[in-house]
């Protein structure tokens, strides 16, 4: 599971399920609302979970990276969106809030291991 807590107070907000084989990193959205974390398995899976006064909320992600995932970014600047690069030589931008893949690229012929944006959202490399 994750767990996500106050800095300054130390109180606990919530504790989320991770993807079945736990995670490999986190990362919070541009605007602090969502937090994302990468599977560490072969099955791609993401989890994703809005943060509210209530807690946590799991959030399902519609799709996965077949073979895992080997890089995820924050979008920063922009919506509250993500990227992700996986062993199925795919670039995919997603929305944390939906969980939904809004663009995928299908330019690689092997692994893809390294993913960034440039700070001002025009130019993406991997």
């Amino acid at each position: 599971y994750v767990v996500v807590w106050d800095w300054a107070t130390g109180k606990e907000l919530g504790r989320g399920k991770g993807p079945a084989a736990g995670v490999s990193a986190l990362y919070f959205s541009a605007s602090g609302s969502y937090v994302g974390a990468p599977g560490r398995s072969e099955e791609g899976q993401i989890g994703l979970w809005r943060i509210g006064e209530n807690g946590l909320t799991d959030l399902k992600a519609e799709a996965r990276h077949p073979g895992g995932i080997e890089k995820m970014r924050v979008v920063h600047g922009d919506k509250d969106r993500f990227m992700t690069a996986g062993t199925d030589n795919v670039v995919r931008f997603w929305a944390f809030a939906s969980g939904t893949v809004e663009s995928t690229f299908r330019v690689h012929q092997n692994d893809v291991y390294a993913i960034n944006i440039s700070s001002r959202v025009d130019f993406v490399a991997s």
